[in-house]
């Protein structure tokens, strides 16, 4: 197997890659559809950027502090928790805009949610990574 390959012998690295690369592209759809959404319903380029503000503030504040929680509880119940919790996110984005009654402050509530999720998410998905790996000289290739 290519060097730069070898993380995926590991066929526990090779699901969490799989189910995590799909839960990411949720993420970014939503992203886009948030900040459509509200350009689409506003036209206001001033609110989209306070949407993505929410989005992007809770990911630069609470980052470093979810790092050190990441580090201290069980990683594979946060991470299923975390997933819940963007399911429950992205759940709630369709049903408001499915019936029709999707407003600004929804979507700007929403996008702080999802940062706040996103927050906790990486740092954790990057250290259960330590988790998943059988070979240690394989972790650089999954990182």
């Amino acid at each position: 197997m290519h060097s730069a390959l070898r993380a995926f012998r590991s066929k526990s690295f090779r699901i969490f890659y799989a189910g995590q690369g799909l839960s990411l592209l949720g993420n970014w759809m939503q992203t886009v559809a948030m900040s459509w959404l509200v350009y689409r319903v506003t036209g206001s380029a001033l609110l989209l950027g306070v949407t993505a503000g929410a989005q992007q503030l809770p990911i630069l504040v609470l980052s470093p502090i979810a790092g050190v929680w990441a580090d201290r509880v069980n990683r594979r119940r946060l991470l299923m928790l975390i997933q819940s919790l963007a399911f429950a996110q992205a759940l709630a984005l369709a049903l408001l805009t499915f019936a029709g009654v999707v407003r600004v402050p929804h979507l700007i509530a929403l996008a702080l949610f999802l940062g706040i999720i996103t927050a906790f998410e990486t740092p954790t998905r990057q250290a259960f990574l330590l988790e998943l790996i059988e070979h240690r000289e394989d972790l650089p290739n999954a990182i």
